[in-house]
């Protein structure tokens, strides 16, 4: 026959795990994305030169920072002076001026030239001449290799976010917060970062960049599921502690503050109602409630 439970063992559960596991599953997306290495929202006037480098095609090219925005005209390149590793973010907001543009954001660049004024790399380009979207890899063999593009309306003077997502041996376009375009490809010539406006008559307004580091795919999807192994673990506790006899009420408690949804609480629901709850715990001797 089975022996009974110890009901002398003291088990703990801590009064704050609740709204300590909460607190950290908030605190994921903003852990990992504070790794930022870049931001600029152009608002001091003066192009930033231990951030950016600038390349001038020709005479009539131009970057120029004012009023908050920072203007591309006729292939005048905005390019990063760091490089950067995959996995990286880069975010861009940004209205095409003129109705032959093409906007183009280069990653994976070593800045080496490529026909007249444009920079080799993996090329993510807004042309509104021809409403199309579009992924390249630019000099890849001496040419142009075009490896995901869709039609997309893009309208004069009207600003996107853009969020290009380099994950090493993948890429995705994401644009006003819908994913647009994905592609494989490992084609780099570097680490840096360039932005223009292509067209020889064209302009760009860029109103604020931000380059992170991002985690991979599959490392979010294991931060994930150990927060859900602690939350599973917890709960299994709190049945063991029924097992052992507990008073009706704390069962109760221990029911609702562990139920399978037990991560999903809000932190005002915690404050609320569970944490004042934890005083029925403590009258109990087997069971002991730290913090």
């Amino acid at each position: 026959m089975k022996a009974p439970p110890n009901t002398s063992l003291k088990k703990q559960i801590p009064s704050n795990l609740l709204s300590a596991l909460f607190a950290s599953l908030l605190s994921l997306p903003s852990a990992l994305s504070a790794a930022g290495t870049i931001t600029d929202d152009f608002n001091d006037g003066s192009i930033n030169g231990a951030l950016w480098g600038k390349i001038l095609h020709s005479g009539s090219s131009s970057l120029t920072e004012s009023g908050g925005f920072l203007t591309t005209t006729n292939r005048g390149i905005l390019h990063t002076v760091d490089s950067f590793t995959a996995p990286i973010q880069v975010d861009v907001r940004v209205a095409m001026q003129s109705g032959l543009e093409h906007f183009n954001t280069t990653l994976r660049t070593g800045l080496r030239s490529f026909g007249p004024g444009e920079r080799t790399g993996l090329l993510f380009s807004l042309s509104n001449d021809g409403n199309e979207i579009s992924i390249q890899e630019l000099g890849i063999g001496g040419g142009v290799n075009f490896i995901a593009n869709a039609s997309y309306s893009l309208a004069d003077g009207q600003f996107h976010d853009l969020s290009i997502r380099d994950y090493g041996n993948n890429v995705e376009l994401w644009i006003d917060g819908n994913l647009e375009l994905s592609a494989s490809s490992t084609y780099s010539e570097g680490g840096q970062i360039a932005l223009y406006s292509r067209e020889f008559s064209g302009t760009s307004t860029i109103d604020s960049i931000s380059i992170s580091q991002i985690p991979e795919p599959s490392s979010a999807l294991l931060l994930g599921l150990g927060a859900f192994g602690l939350a599973v673990g917890r709960r299994r506790s709190a049945q063991e502690a029924w097992q052992d006899g507990l008073p009706a009420n704390s069962s109760a408690f221990l029911a609702d503050a562990f139920s399978s949804s037990g991560a999903q609480f809000s932190q005002d629901r915690y404050l609320q109602e569970l944490a004042p709850k934890t005083v029925l715990l403590r009258a109990d001797p087997r069971f002991r409630v730290s913090g």
